[in-house]
This record gives structure tokens, C-alpha cells and sequence, in this order.
């Protein structure tokens, strides 16, 4: 799996050139640009037999059909999404449900970590390997009883996870993901999203990315990034409620934030890997220096909330 390199270079320096798409924004082109776009699943979010939403699941089912149709001669006929015809909805949607099934507990973003390697290495082996980033700290999942309580202590042969890592360095995972043209799935607060492209902001240069929000999958959306006081970035998605409450708490209803930070990422690429040397990083993207990984604590994860509860 493609590792950001923590190389501090000028964004303008960049080989690879700047592709308009959404008004507003520019895209910074995936290896597989041409069919990006066409080769991801649009599937509407659902509500599980356990009452709970699949966003996790939605979204890496929007991202396996992607691995199926950008790397034909690796997932074509295996059966990550089971999707016997092209666009067909109902076909992905029952592989949707059992692959939520799958997860343990998908409040947990390690469970959904785990189930993806699962489902994959089950029905792909050897196929894959997997990297994931995540702003949690070891430090915080000792103190929750182990690395066990976020469902972190399985991993797969074929991984590797950065822990503790900060809006930079996340984005600078994304960054190299998407250069790559790989799939990944980002974890907001409550909810989970397929990205599918990461640029700027046309008007002030700010970092932004696309994504496919599996409650609204027909249009593809551009946010743009903010850094927040802990260092991580942030995305505000109107009307969304994907972040922490705003409530106190005890209050009834409860009232969700629109704003949330990135917490995790998770991408997979296959087997050989499409790109073996990535000479990026976010840092450089936004002209940033490398700062040291920090270790913090999350009030949200404290009261039992994840990013991956929808």
C-alpha cells in the first residue's frame, strides 16, 4: 500500500498536472482518472437488522465495485460485490447487508477495519494489501482496557496501520491514495463516506476533497478542509449532523454538529500495486512543515460514540 512520503515539496512542483472538475474546485487527477468517476457504486445507505445504519458498509461496497471495474484482471471474477450485472443495485445491496452483518459492532472503527480485511482476504486471497490511518492514539485505546476495546488488535499479514496521526498526515495519506488510484473510505464522527478525490478550492486554495456520501449517492460533493484547534482537519457537510453533539448531555433530543473531523481512512490497493513510488505528501501539498505525531484524547469516543455509528 502507497505510504505518504514525509518529504517537504512545493505544491507548484507537482509532475502531474491539475485537472478541472466541479466548478470551484480542481482536482488532483487518480492514476486511473478516466474512469474514476463511472467505476464506483452509488448505493444508498440502509438500516441493518440491528437497527443501525451501513454507512460502513455502503461505502466499501461503493469502493469494491471500483477495485472490480479498475482492476479487472485482479477482481473481475472474484466476488467482492457479487455484482452479476453493472448497475445492478439490488445485487449490491444484499451483499451491503451481509457485509454489515459482518461487523462485530461498526460503533467500533476498528471492527469495520477488521471486517474489511476479512471480507476481502475471503473473498479475494492474496489478492490485497490494506492501510489505514487513524487519529487515535495508543495511549487512548490502553486507557479504554486494550488496543482490543476499538477493535484494532486483528490485523491481517497484508496491513499496516498509523496510529496517532494528525490533519496533515491523514490528509497526506489521502492524497497519495487518491494519486495512486486507489479506493479509500474516510470515518467522520457518525458516519462514513468513499472518497474520490482530493484538490483545492479554486477561490483560496484550501485543501478539498470528494466523496461519495452513501446517504446521498447520486451527486458526488466537494467540501472543503479546515484545521481545527487539535490539528485535524475538518469537514462541514450542511444539514448533515455527522459530527458530535452540540447538546450537554442528558439534554433530549440530542443534536449532532454539521462539522466533524476526518478521524480515519482506510484504502486497499491490489496486489501488485498500481504505483510503487509516490514522491507526494500532504505536507507538501499544502506547503505545510512535518510535524511530530502528537497523541490527544477524543471526548466524543469517551461517551462511546465512533466514527462509524452513522
Amino acid at each position: 500500500m502507497v505510504v505518504a512520503l514525509a518529504v517537504v515539496l512545493v505544491f507548484s512542483s507537482l509532475a502531474w498536472a491539475q485537472v478541472p472538475t466541479t466548478p470551484g474546485y480542481t482536482a488532483l487527477p487518480s492514476a486511473s482518472e478516466a474512469s474514476i468517476y463511472d467505476s464506483f457504486a452509488r448505493l444508498q445507505n440502509a438500516t441493518g437488522d440491528d437497527g443501525l445504519g451501513e454507512c460502513a458498509a455502503t461505502s466499501m461496497i461503493n469502493s469494491f465495485q471500483y477495485l472490480e471495474k479498475a482492476y479487472p484482471g485482479t477482481y473481475g471474477n472474484l466476488a467482492l460485490t457479487d455484482d452479476v450485472a453493472p448497475g445492478d443495485t439490488a445485487d449490491l445491496a444484499t451483499v451491503r447487508d451481509t457485509l454489515h452483518s459482518s461487523i462485530a459492532n461498526p460503533r467500533l472503527q476498528g471492527n469495520v477495519w477488521t471486517a474489511k480485511q476479512n471480507w476481502i482476504n475471503t473473498n479475494a486471497p492474496g489478492t490485497t494489501n490494506f492501510a489505514g490511518i487513524t487519529s487515535f492514539a495508543p495511549p487512548r485505546l490502553t486507557a479504554n482496557g486494550s488496543v482490543a476495546s476499538q477493535g484494532y488488535s486483528t490485523q491481517s499479514n497484508n496491513s499496516t496501520l498509523t496510529t496517532g496521526a494528525n490533519g496533515t498526515e491523514i490528509l497526506a495519506f489521502l492524497t497519495a491514495q487518491i494519486k495512486a488510484g486507489e479506493d479509500v473510505e474516510i470515518g467522520l464522527y457518525q458516519h462514513m463516506m468513499t472518497l474520490i478525490g482530493v484538490g483545492t478550492q479554486n477561490s483560496n486554495g484550501a485543501p478539498a476533497i470528494e466523496y461519495i456520501d452513501p446517504n446521498s449517492p447520486g451527486t458526488d460533493a466537494w467540501s472543503t478542509l479546515t484545521l481545527d484547534g487539535h490539528n485535524e482537519y475538518t469537514i462541514t457537510i450542511p444539514g448533515s449532523g455527522y459530527g458530535p453533539p452540540t447538546t450537554p448531555r442528558g439534554v433530549r433530543p440530542v443534536k449532532y454538529s454539521d462539522t466533524s473531523e476526518i478521524y480515519y481512512a482506510f484504502a486497499e490497493s491490489p496486489v501488485p500495486e498500481p504505483s510503487t513510488v509516490v514522491a507526494i505528501s500532504g505536507l507538501a501539498f499544502m506547503g505545510l512543515v512535518y510535524r511530530a505525531r502528537r497523541r490527544k484524547v477524543f471526548s466524543g469516543f469517551a461517551s462511546g460514540h465512533s466514527p462509524a455509528s452513522c
